[in-house]
C-alpha cells in the first residue's frame, strides 16, 4: 500500500512499546504516520537506489530537507511522528522506529 505506514509493535515493558514502521515513498511529501513517541529513529534503508529528504510539513524536495543516502539513518526529537514529513523517488522506502509513550499511573 504506497504511502501508509505499516506498523508492528513489540512489548518491551508493561506500557512501553517499541514500533517499527515502513512506508513506500509515492515521490510526494508523506508523514510518518501519527503517533506519540520518544526515541525517533529514521532510515533510508541500503537496498534503496536514491536519496529520501526528511522535513517538516514545509519540506520542498531538493530544497530545504536533511538528505539521507540509501544506509544513512537520523535519530530525531519529535513528540509525535506526524510532525515529520518523507519525501523520495516513486518505490523507495524509508523504515522508522520509535518508542510509544508510558501509560499514566492508574
Amino acid at each position: 500500500m504506497a504511502g501508509q505506514a505499516v506498523h508492528v509493535i513489540t512489548q518491551i515493558t508493561d506500557d512501553d512499546r517499541l514500533v517499527n514502521g515502513s512506508i513506500i515513498l509515492d515521490g510526494t511529501n508523506q508523514q510518518l504516520g501519527d503517533a506519540y513517541c520518544y526515541d525517533l529513529l529514521v532510515q533510508s534503508p541500503p537496498s534503496n537506489a536514491a536519496n529520501v529528504e526528511l522535513g517538516g510539513e514545509n519540506l520542498v524536495a531538493g530544497t530545504n530537507g536533511i538528505v539521507l543516502q540509501p544506509g544513512d539513518s537520523m535519530p530525531i526529537s519529535s513528540q509525535n511522528i506526524s510532525q515529520v514529513y518523507v519525501n523520495g523517488s516513486a518505490g523507495e522506502i524509508v523504515t522508522f522506529m520509535y518508542f510509544t509513550y508510558r501509560k499514566a499511573a492508574q
